[in-house]
């Protein structure tokens, strides 16, 4: 249809010719949008684009008088253009801006926002989007209290996010998200996740969020949820410096003498270790070499490859020997971030920078919270016994900080190149205690130590450049490199039980450690991502401005995995019974019961799960797509984007056997096509039907397990893991009744092929992702933002925000699984991680006059599939609800001051872990046996925050 009706455009009346130009703002010196361009003594005309150009088509040959007007300029016309047939006639404009006199006034408003955080030029960017999209900007994040991409895109219309990191969209896990940094791929700074994690992104260097709920075929086809692009802030066009610090108490996790704690490093409350947990350099360069040599780690420590001063050193190295806390006082937590930028003429060419640091330092107890496991047996009924019956404590110390640096430049009026730069970390120190019971065991003692330091660096190159004299064809290229690492030295973890009043090691129970042991876990992937894209516009019959896009996309990532771990004990060791065999460990600890009390701990060999893995994921993808107005009310969006993928990770326990390796090679050609009709100016109608994919990572493929140091889960990858497919439909509704405001509804159809999804394949809580035969989710949202002024001129300065989602999922459930259920089995259950309703609200007052801000906000997910159980009932998270209220007052002269005041979640509901309550009944033949795994509160948070701007 698109090549057809462009010959034919070529074909025109071949007695006819046709005016086209640009026009500009004679104040700025900018191209100017939206003039109405009329030919005198014709019905023909037109309206200039968002570059100021315009093209009439159809003219008759003869002299005419080209009129040029907008509001707010004064009008003007060009006489005697001369038009011939078969050919264009320029004519350009200047329009000057209309000034009035106006008495003097003080400006005591904020200034309007330079990188389009506004809710106004938001919600126009929705309107004239092509895909369905939903944003959040700079104005909305002081309102609500937002201090990161996380919790920004969680107030988004049907979206959540889990564990404060990842989102979750219309109820697809983050699996099914892509996060995008200006428009290019995001790599996860986590090992056991797809998704970017967003709280490493503060909100200081963020102009706007965008969240695209469908798919064009100018985007990467991994996502099928949302595609979150994080839009930095560029360079302003005057000087800019902003301070601020803030300080929040939670009663559960400040200001406490019981706090959980453990000796680390000098550097430890920046994040960053200082070398304390590393191996001596020596030793690493040893272990590292053995690696990529096939010597056995396990054999060189026992047998003699290594010398006795090694294992000394090693042995050594282990310090402080402590495997449990220590208490100490915790402060509350504190933060900072500054921001500084200009504009600047640098050689003629407009100019800047945009730099912003920041950094948070918090605490978190979770004191005495439930642990538990059921054992549920072959004929589906509960026994009598718990697995686990646990009492879990657990301190951790956080650490997030962030550099961010924008530049770039004009090149004349056609052309921009911009850089920036990113670096983020995220530190966890967590010691954890359990203490309870274990499956036939009166006491168990369960202790872990994890220090996890995860960052990300990114450098970004783009460039837009348009060419007026090749039919203003815009040329689009981003390059970006990216290093995320994860970085785990020294966690330890031990369990012990005491029977009698003896205690002794306890390697069988479900911690996955049970002698003291020491891991050293080291993650590294780089990731590189080119992006070319062609726009090429052009006017149809009507004169309505549309275009053809093309282009290209390339992804490649590369991940080196290596975890190491030794076992350290007391008492002396009893020789092999046979050769080959390792040595027997007399499993006594100190008869204190004190995990810290490890004098004289010595090396013993390697530890459990010791491996290493490498692995490629390698995307390319060409696209072509068009936006073809029929005419001023309907214009059609559609294309296909072809995608290659190539996934491959192999590697090798440290005893030197091979992994299965696990390999997937496949095309797809993506289509979408959508349609926009505008029955009236601000009311948009839109269709939508796409074809996407989601891949599987490296850590569900690799043939290997990693587990949580205290806390029981084991994750065990599954190397026969395939690609998922996806058909999306999609219908909204959009009014926007004035600037500021909407009000949207939209339905939603998913058809999943092969969806990948995680079960828990044995009662000790052992995991693994595999694919379900087929899915479908469907749901329905509901939008609305609107000024409160049509209640009354009392509510002038007040506005509201809903949002609500309702999502209903299905996946059979294969019948061999019923059958393995028994009494807990269901023909279907939910998708995994999908909840059945989202409610987001919020209300703001805010009285620019007085410099006053106050909202309140809530938002509320339903309860959510976190893994299906094969062999009981299956395992949710619970709803907890979080209201949030806050009070912002500027001060000063010239608004320059900024005091904020916040409580958050002050409701401070249980976070519950539990099984499905209603299938859990049908087996509790005991009656005396409550459905819940892990529970605890967050407790409720005060702040106070105080900035400068300048």
């Amino acid at each position: 249809m698109l090549v057809f009706w462009q010959g034919s455009l070529l074909a025109q009346d071949e007695n006819t010719g046709s005016i086209a130009g640009e026009v500009s703002d004679s104040w700025s010196n900018g191209k100017l949008g939206k003039v109405v361009v009329s030919i005198r003594g014709t019905t023909l005309g037109g309206v200039t684009d968002s570059l100021g150009r315009y093209r009439v088509d159809g003219v008759a040959p003869g002299n005419y008088v080209v009129v040029f007007s907008r509001s707010g300029y004064v009008r003007k016309s060009v006489e005697n253009v001369r038009v011939a047939i078969g050919q264009a006639t320029p004519a350009d404009m200047t329009l000057k801006p209309e000034f009035y006199t106006a008495e003097t006034y003080e400006n005591i408003s904020e200034p309007p926002d330079d990188n389009n955080g506004g809710v106004v030029q938001l919600l126009d960017d929705k309107k004239s989007a092509n895909e369905f999209k939903d944003s959040i900007g700079s104005e909305q994040f002081s309102a609500l209290g937002i201090d990161d991409a996380g919790e920004a895109v969680s107030k988004v219309t049907g979206v959540t996010v889990t564990g404060g990191k990842f989102a979750v969209v219309r109820g697809l896990s983050d699996r099914y998200t892509l996060a995008l940094l200006n428009g290019a791929i995001i790599p996860s700074a986590d090992s056991e996740k797809q998704a970017a994690q967003l709280d490493l992104f503060p909100a200081e260097m963020i102009a706007k969020v965008d969240v695209s709920k469908t798919f064009t075929p100018d985007q990467p086809g991994g996502f099928t949820g949302g595609a979150i692009n994080i839009v930095t802030k560029t360079f302003p066009d005057r000087p800019i410096y902003k301070v601020s610090g803030s300080t929040s108490f939670n009663s559960n996790n400040n200001l406490r003498d019981d706090f959980f704690t453990y000796p680390g490093g000098k550097r430890d409350f920046l994040g960053l270790d200082d070398g304390t947990r590393a191996l001596p350099e020596a030793l690493e360069e040893r272990i590292r070499s053995s690696v990529e040599g096939d010597v056995r780690i396990d054999q060189a420590l026992r047998n003699g490859g290594w010398t006795s001063a090694d294992r000394a050193a090693l042995a050594a190295s282990f310090g402080d020997n402590v495997f449990g806390p220590t208490r100490r006082y915790s402060p509350v937590n504190y933060g900072f971030a500054t921001t500084v930028g200009d504009g600047y003429n640098l050689l003629g060419m407009e100019s800047g920078f945009l730099a912003s640091v920041n950094f948070d330092r918090s605490f978190t107890l979770r004191k005495d919270n439930p642990n538990t496991k059921l054992d549920f047996s072959q004929n589906g009924n509960i026994s009598g016994t718990p697995i686990r019956d646990l009492r879990e404590t657990a301190g951790t110390e956080s650490a997030v900080w962030g550099a961010s640096m924008a530049t770039g430049f004009k090149i004349g009026e056609n052309s921009e190149i911009g850089f920036t730069f990113l670096h983020t970390q995220n530190t966890d120190d967590t010691v954890r205690e359990l203490r309870g019971f274990t499956e036939n065991n009166a006491d168990a003692y369960i202790y872990s130590i994890d220090y996890n330091q995860r960052a990300l660096r990114m450098y970004q190159v783009r460039g837009n450049h348009v060419f007026p004299e090749a039919g203003f064809l815009e040329v689009d290229w981003t390059t970006s490199l990216a290093q995320t690492s994860q970085y785990q030295p020294d966690l330890r973890g031990m369990a012990f039980r005491r029977s009698g009043g003896i205690y002794s090691f306890d390697p069988s129970g479900f911690s996955p450690f049970g002698l003291p042991t020491r891991v050293f876990r080291d993650i590294d992937e780089s990731n590189v991502n080119n992006k070319l894209d062609f726009k090429l516009p052009f006017y149809q019959w009507e004169g309505e401005e549309g275009f053809l896009k093309f282009g290209m996309a390339q992804s490649r990532s590369e991940r080196d995995y290596l975890q190491v771990s030794f076992r350290t004990v007391q008492e002396e060791e009893i020789p092999p019974i046979l050769p080959g065999f390792p040595p027997i460990i007399r499993q006594t600890p100190p008869q204190s019961g004190d995990p810290n009390d490890m004098t004289n701990v010595r090396l013993t060999g390697a530890g459990p799960d010791n491996k290493k893995y490498s692995g490629n994921v390698d995307v390319d993808g060409i696209y072509l797509m068009t936006d073809l107005p029929i005419n001023s009310r309907l214009k059609l969006i559609g294309g296909a984007r072809l995608e290659k993928t190539y996934i491959s990770v192999t590697g090798k326990d440290l005893t030197g056997a091979s992994f299965q390796p696990a390999t997937i090679q496949q095309n797809d050609i993506l289509p979408a096509l959508g349609m926009v009709v505008s029955p009236i100016t601000n009311v948009n109608v839109r269709l939508h039907w796409s074809k996407t994919v989601a891949r599987p990572i490296y850590r569900e493929i690799a043939d290997l397990r990693t587990f949580e140091f205290a806390g029981g889960d084991e994750l065990f990858g599954n190397p026969d893991l395939g690609m998922s497919a996806i058909d999306n439909y999609d219908f909204r509704v959009e009014w926007f009744p004035r600037p500021g405001e909407v009000i949207s509804s939209s339905l939603f159809y998913k058809t999943i092929s092969d969806p990948i999804e995680l079960v828990q394949f044995n009662a000790g809580g052992s995991f693994r992702f595999v694919n379900s035969k087929s899915a479908e989710v469907m749901g329905v949202e509901f939008e609305a933002r609107k000024q409160l002024d049509f209640i009354s001129n009392v509510f002038t300065n007040f506005n509201a925000g809903f949002n609500f989602a309702y999502i209903k999922s299905e996946v059979p459930v294969d019948p061999t699984v019923q059958a393995n259920k028994g009494v807990f089995a269901e023909e279907k259950r939910p998708l995994f991680d999908q909840s059945p309703h989202i409610i987001n609200a919020d209300l703001t007052y805010d009285n620019r006059r007085i410099g006053t801000m106050v909202t309140l906000s809530y938002s509320v997910f339903g309860r959510r599939l976190l893994a299906e159980n094969l062999g009981g009932p299956d395992i949710y998270e619970d709803p907890a609800p979080i209201l949030s209220a806050s009070i912002t007052q500027a001060l000063g002269r010239n608004r320059r001051w900024k005091l904020k005041v916040s409580a958050n979640n002050i409701l401070n509901p249980v976070n519950r872990r539990s099984y499905d309550e209603e299938t859990f009944e049908r087996g509790n033949n005991l009656g005396n046996l409550q459905p819940y795994e892990r529970s605890f509160t967050r407790g409720i948070s005060f702040g106070f925050s105080a900035s400068y701007s300048y």
